[in-house]
């Protein structure tokens, strides 16, 4: 798999799912998205009209998570919650 496709995609289920089954199902909803959008990118259409509306309603699910949150989440933050979820924010590595 692709480092960037993997890196967005594990941020992503990270950052919308606690760990577990969920998160790992919506990961791996992304990497198809993904490709799909990718394809799109480059020329392809777009095969299915509902990954569209998935890839919209994924992006609202973000934007919202960081309304909530008031803030954009660090790359330190999101490598944290995706390797080491359970890690308390005072402890400094």
């Amino acid at each position: 798999m692709h480092q960037d496709k993997y890196r967005v995609c594990a941020n992503i289920a990270a950052y919308l799912e606690p760990i577990g089954k969920e998160r790992y199902l919506l990961f791996q909803h992304l990497k198809k998205l993904y490709d799909a959008c990718s394809a799109a990118a480059h020329g392809s259409k777009m095969k299915i009209a509902s990954l569209y509306m998935d890839s919209s309603h994924i992006a609202s699910c973000v934007i919202l998570r960081m309304v909530e949150l008031g803030r954009v989440p660090t790359i330190e933050e999101l490598e944290r919650e995706l390797f080491w979820p359970t890690l308390p924010e005072a402890i400094i590595l």
